[in-house]
């Protein structure tokens, strides 16, 4: 399977040379730590706050597309990185309704007691338990919910698997507005067979 990250030719150069792409780094939990105990359930929450960068739409990975001509036209004056990965990969459609189906289920029936067995302050379950319910809100008026809070994305995915100490399935796509093609994000770096 082929997938095609978009970068500078400098950068381009180096992960060619090195055999090695880094990933977009972030710490959600320390985002989360610092959101919630004020979180209100509005969707006007930061989408950065002190000492990080902007949350990216679908939380830490290499990001990159499925077709060669949304990566080279993403930004301007950009090349190209091809990433052959393993065909035998687990990928995530956050856009099929099955996935919100299981996501409305979670949150509704799990989520609650996973959250009481964490030792976090009463204000940080607070916060956790309105952002579930902002979730469950918007979770089918999706067109509203992205244009005010598409990093709500990578929340979802930290909610659903680093918070319940689940293993991440390899690659997470979802076509956000911004974008005429879905947006992938590797997770598993180690189903990268090559880089050219």
């Amino acid at each position: 399977m082929l997938f095609y990250h978009s970068t500078s030719s400098k950068n381009k150069n180096k992960i060619i040379k090195s055999s090695m792409i880094v990933p977009t780094k972030f710490d959600i939990t320390k985002y989360l730590d610092v959101i919630l105990p004020n979180f209100d359930g509005t969707l006007k929450v930061p989408e950065i706050v002190k000492g990080q960068r902007m949350v990216p739409y679908l939380g830490e990975g290499v990001y990159c597309f499925d077709n060669y001509n949304s990566a080279a036209s993403y930004q301007v004056n950009n090349d190209v990185v091809t990433i052959e990965y393993d065909d035998k990969c687990e990928k995530i459609d956050l856009d099929n309704p099955i996935f919100l189906i299981k996501l409305d289920n979670y949150l509704n029936e799990e989520f609650d007691d996973e959250l009481n067995k964490k030792f976090l302050d009463e204000d940080v379950k607070l916060g956790y338990k309105v952002l579930k319910n902002t979730i469950l809100y918007y979770i089918y008026d999706e067109k509203n919910f992205e244009k005010v809070f598409p990093q709500m994305f990578a929340i979802i995915i930290f909610l659903l698997y680093d918070f319940r100490n689940k293993e991440e399935p390899d690659v997470f796509f979802r076509k956000f507005s911004v974008c005429d093609s879905p947006y992938f994000v590797i997770k598993n770096e180690r189903k990268i067979e090559s880089l050219c």
